[in-house]
């Protein structure tokens, strides 16, 4: 459960990095990659649903099995 929780959270920081999209059109822009910002909005919203869905399941099965040992 502790990886499943970490993908989640990771899944959520990303999406979270997409947030600050006037960043990035500016910054690939420079780069000469603009044509990627716009890919930037259609992936936001599965991905955050995703990320914080792991997250969810793991909080709630750790929850229900509070006897299993978490390892690795």
């Amino acid at each position: 459960m502790k990886k499943i929780k970490n993908v989640g959270i990771v899944g959520a920081i990303f999406a979270g990095l997409l947030c600050i999209a006037p960043i990035w059109v500016v910054l690939f822009g420079a780069l000469g990659i603009g044509w990627l910002a716009g890919y930037m909005e259609v992936l936001f919203i599965p991905i955050i649903l995703v990320s914080l869905g792991l997250i969810g399941y793991a909080v709630f099965a750790n929850r229900k099995n509070p006897e299993i040992e978490e390892t690795g």
